[in-house]
């Protein structure tokens, strides 16, 4: 193989995985995300991520996150949650299949959900 040809696709080989790179920057889940409760056409349910891993519920009265973590594409909420009067911790593991600046979809094995963020 001509040493010059193969110098060149690599060269072009190098350029273009730093494209891609370039523009596959992580998009920042911060924020509140919420979506239309399921029982009630009015009111909304979803969180609020904060910077530095704070998170809060947005409406559920039974259940409080009080943390989150992204681990690859992995959001872990941590909380706790009200059942027949009893005081349980709650660790929810979703699946982001898709996050942008306005639209947040999460799935685990029960359910897809899609958030809108908040303005």
């Amino acid at each position: 193989m001509n040493k010059s040809l193969l110098v060149k696709g690599i060269v072009g080989l190098m350029a273009a995985t730093a494209f891609v790179s370039c523009h596959q920057k992580e998009q920042a889940i911060e924020g509140t995300w919420v979506e239309v409760a399921p029982d009630s056409v009015i009111a909304v349910q979803g969180v609020v991520l904060e910077q530095g891993g704070k998170a809060a519920s947005v409406n559920p009265a039974a259940l409080q996150y009080e943390s989150w973590q992204k681990e690859g594409n992995l959001l872990i909420l941590t909380g706790g949650a009200m059942a027949n009067g009893q005081a349980i911790s709650v660790v929810d593991t979703f699946t982001i299949l898709k996050v942008t600046d306005t639209e947040m979809i999460l799935q685990n094995d029960e359910m897809t959900i899609t958030y809108e963020k908040q303005q």
